[in-house]
């Protein structure tokens, strides 16, 4: 688990650069068309093939170590603990297994993008393919988290949620 929350810092790290990045490319963009009379080439494009994608798709591991996603438990709650400890493993490694998948698939994506070295169109072209390898990065750490997580109830023997610092959701 150690490794997985050291791995997740990383990420966060880089998600924290690509918001402040993509903020400054903002600006930037702003400012130098309201005083200079034109735009930053490929500010639109930056922002939106790499900065946002990457601020998507790679803290989605993140999110679920901290217990945020979105879920409805409502009728789960009336359940013995057991049966709740077994739902929330089942989910959890089905969860994986749909995430692995998309993980699989965007991942043979990315490799096509940078075999026909994948371009767009804005004021110059711009290599795009090296962005699409967020989305394999982000799913393949979702995955490690939800088997994380479904390990750690497991050895709980509770499908409590945890928030970081041992508080209950």
């Amino acid at each position: 688990m150690r490794l997985i929350v050291n791995i997740n810092r990383i990420i966060l790290i880089i998600g924290a650069v690509a918001a402040t990045a993509m903020i400054l490319v903002v600006i930037a963009d702003v400012l130098s068309s309201y005083l200079l009379g034109r735009q930053i080439q490929n500010s639109f494009e930056i922002v939106a093939f790499y900065l946002m994608v990457a601020l998507v798709f790679l803290p989605m591991g993140s999110v679920e170590l901290s217990h945020e996603h979105i879920n409805t438990d409502f009728v789960v709650q009336a359940l013995p603990a057991s049966v709740r400890l077994g739902l929330y493993v089942f989910s959890q490694l089905i969860g994986a297994v749909f995430v692995a998948l998309l993980c699989y698939q965007t991942g043979l994506d990315a490799l096509r993008s940078y075999a026909r070295n994948e371009m767009v169109m804005g004021t110059t072209m711009l290599v795009t393919w090296p962005s699409r390898f967020f989305l394999p990065v982000g799913f393949g750490f979702l995955v490690l988290c939800l088997l994380a997580n479904a390990a750690a109830a497991i050895c709980r023997g509770d499908a409590a949620s945890e928030k970081p610092g041992g508080t209950q959701a």
